[in-house]
């Protein structure tokens, strides 16, 4: 169940990616996997489990982005993204954890416990179903919201619904894939999926086939070399997006 899990990781990341990039939107990623280690370092330092303090920050954050951080929002993600990132060291710092501890949220260490394979199989399954389901809408909503409203699409709640399970998906990532290298694996894709087709529909397939096989293969990779196996995954994606731009060219 273990490999299942990575390459579903892997595929939902993938799959993201491209109506991120639609949406000029990368830079949430970060502000989210950012705050949601503050939100765990804070449970954490008052005795509760991390990964519930990483949800409550990640579902705050998604509200917000949703409702109120539509001006400037580069800036006030920026600004997250360095006091999540500032409240999680000072936090975990207090409650004592070790540097070995924390490297982990940062950098991940694909590991999962019951508990948190159960909620990325959710998480993952319920986005691919909403994706699937509601990808033209998604689509139009990131490319043209005003285009859309005046279509009579529910605009904040395409949003709002997308927004939230983002959310709850980086947190899932977090202890595998850690903090620092979530954007990467929901990204690389997306460029490499741009990079082989122009329609969207099929940047949308190959970026999930390609975040599933990165994860699984760059996971198999890493233990072959005795590597830590999160910066493998997104080495070997980075390095197809290399090779195709070479190609391309």
């Amino acid at each position: 169940m273990f490999i299942e899990t990575l390459f579903l990781i892997g595929v939902v990341a993938g799959l993201l990616g491209p109506f991120l990039l639609v949406k000029r939107q990368t830079l949430a990623v970060d502000a989210i996997a950012h705050g949601s280690f503050g939100g765990a370092a804070i449970a954490y330092f008052y005795g509760i489990n991390p990964l519930y303090g990483a949800l409550v920050f990640a579902a705050l954050l998604a509200y917000a982005l949703t409702l109120y951080f539509k001006q400037r929002q580069e800036i006030v993600l920026g600004l997250i993204l360095v006091l999540g990132m500032s409240l999680g060291l000072v936090f975990f710092s207090l409650a004592g954890i070790s540097k070995d501890e924390i490297i982990v949220y940062l950098f991940g260490n694909m590991s999962l416990d019951e508990f948190k394979t159960i909620l990325n199989w959710i998480a993952g399954l319920i986005t691919i179903g909403f994706l699937t389901w509601k990808s033209r809408h998604i689509f139009s909503v990131f490319f043209d919201p005003e285009g859309s409203q005046v279509r009579g699409i529910p605009v904040t709640w395409i949003e709002g619904i997308f927004n939230g399970l983002l959310a709850v998906v980086i947190v899932g990532m977090l202890s595998v894939v850690g903090a620092l290298l979530v954007s990467g694996l929901m990204i690389i894709p997306a460029l490499i999926a741009e990079r082989i087709v122009p329609s969207f529909r099929y940047r949308l397939i190959i970026a999930g086939v390609t975040g599933g096989l990165g994860m699984v293969g760059g996971y198999f990779l890493a233990n072959m070399l005795g590597l830590p196996p999160t910066p493998v995954v997104i080495f070997l994606l980075a390095f197809i997006y290399g090779v195709l731009g070479v190609i391309k060219k």
